[in-house]
């Protein structure tokens, strides 16, 4: 016998799980970093034993399904060494987080989620005001630059031991003016997210390097594979699944490869911001985001920038995921438009939908997600069509078919 609590019980826990997996699943490029600022912050007056602002960046949501209450992603200042496929601080004791400064934070997204197309903005804040010794970086995300609407909560990943406490300290993630590197990643398996740090199963999403290494010093950064080979925390390989100007940044104008040190400001600047060139609604994904990591489109500055000033606050005309129609007609080679046909239109996530034309041809699709790319076709046992890909920003009309072979002189039916 099932009891009343039995069930409720049980319906709880499809409930609960269903909460745990309700987080998002990021693909490369799902999301941007469109700001990066390592002066210290312009309200940062370095008071002694005042908590006070220092790094910033911010991020853009663009994937069009936006992102999920509860989903996490971590954030680090580690450098990723491509030769080992490890991160480059475990190659020294403890051979796990610490080498200087290098840590990661854990961000999780609000309840009711975040919209595509909206921008998120970060900063660090460092706790000098506590005892000598034990000072540490505490991150926060905000709706705003101006820092007044909190978005979500951040949390240390790594464990502060601040210096000077020996080899593998680390107080936190923060960006020397030297130089650095900030990836972003989820981990835990593709089906669904990790609530909790999985570093055995990471994926990156973006990334952005801002750290040039001369060709004096040894094999010198490059656009294409960044530091192939990592000589320090603060140099990164290009992470797995990215490609610069595409899912990745090296915020450099460039020319590279630079010859000698010091390198400067000119090729390695400290601060640089997306400056919403070229931004349109009827682009595609890709499009975007070579829009966005293109160097020509950034600002820079050997300074802080002004207080509300450090990112573009731009419209980045990203689709939501609420519906859009799709229509179009299916004809026979002679212009005549064929009734029953069945077309399919087919997701990046092996999804189908089929709709059936109407006695003149007509079909359509609703509450389509725009955004994405699909696979559209007709499926027809008389005639021959050519499917294609499309990729739907908005509404999209007059998708039609045209048979490649002659229309029938007359047809069998029962």
């Amino acid at each position: 016998m099932v009891t009343k609590r039995a069930t409720t019980l049980f319906v709880f826990i499809l409930f609960a799980a269903s909460l745990a997996f309700s987080q998002n699943n990021l693909a490369p490029g799902d999301l941007a970093i469109v700001s990066y600022q390592s002066d210290f912050d312009p309200t940062n007056l370095f008071t002694p034993g005042l908590a006070e602002f220092e790094d910033r960046f911010s991020i853009v949501v663009l994937t069009s399904a936006g992102l999920s209450g509860g989903t996490v992603i971590y954030f680090t200042d580690r450098g990723w060494n491509g030769p080992f496929s490890i991160w480059y601080d475990e190659q020294y004791p403890p051979f796990t987080f610490g080498s200087g400064s290098e840590a990661v934070i854990k961000w999780t997204v609000p309840a009711g989620g975040i919209l595509a197309g909206k921008e998120v903005y970060f900063i660090n804040k460092y706790h000098d005001e506590l005892p000598a010794g034990s000072e540490y970086y505490e991150w926060l995300a905000f709706s705003n630059e101006q820092f007044t609407v909190p978005l979500g909560t951040i949390s240390n990943v790594t464990t502060i031991v601040p210096p000077p406490a020996g080899p593998g300290i680390t107080d936190g993630v923060n960006f020397p003016v030297s130089g650095d590197n900030l990836l972003v990643y989820q981990t835990g398996p593709t089906a669904g997210p990790a609530t909790n740090y999985n570093d055995s199963t990471r994926r990156f999403i973006t990334a952005l390097l801002a750290n040039i290494r001369p060709t004096s010093l040894g094999t010198p950064t490059s656009f294409a594979s960044w530091d192939p080979n990592p000589a320090s925390p603060d140099e990164s390989s290009m992470p797995p699944g990215l490609a610069n100007g595409d899912t990745a940044f090296l915020m450099s104008p460039g020319p590279l490869p630079h010859p000698t040190t010091p390198v400067p400001s000119s090729v390695e600047p400290d601060n640089g911001k997306f400056n919403c060139t070229a931004l349109a609604h009827s682009i595609t994904p890709a499009q975007r985001r070579a829009i966005i990591y293109n160097n020509a489109n950034w600002t820079y500055s050997a300074n802080a920038f002004p207080q509300g000033f450090s990112s573009g606050g731009c419209n980045y005309n990203v689709p939501t995921a609420a519906g859009v129609s799709v229509t179009g007609r299916v004809l026979s080679a002679n212009g005549n438009g064929l009734r029953n046909a069945v077309v399919k239109l087919t997701g990046s996530d092996g999804v189908t939908r089929r709709a059936v034309t109407s006695s003149l041809g007509y079909y359509r699709f609703d509450d389509v997600a725009a955004g994405e790319t699909y696979v559209i076709g007709v499926a027809s046992k008389q005639f021959v069509f050519t499917p294609r890909t499309i990729s739907i920003t908005d509404e999209l009309t007059d998708v039609d078919f045209v048979a490649e072979s002659p229309e029938p002189a007359f047809s069998k039916s029962r």
